[in-house]
């Protein structure tokens, strides 16, 4: 489930907390995308699902 996120950028995207951990996923982002500003990727829970911003679709074998 994708839900849109600031104007201009990609939608936010989704991944199930079960399969990751929320430091894994901030250092994954942060390997592809170094450039991000802060490297703020706005991550967030709800319902054992992550969801984040980042500046191109993150493919399901970057996330295993």
């Amino acid at each position: 489930m994708e839900t849109v996120s600031s104007p201009g950028s990609f939608p936010r995207q989704d991944v199930s907390a079960r399969y990751i951990m929320r430091a894994k996923l901030q250092a994954l982002l942060e390997r592809l995308f170094p450039n991000q500003p802060d490297l703020n990727f706005d991550i967030r829970i709800a319902d054992d699902v992550w969801s984040f911003d980042a500046p191109r679709k993150v493919t399901e074998a970057e996330l295993e």
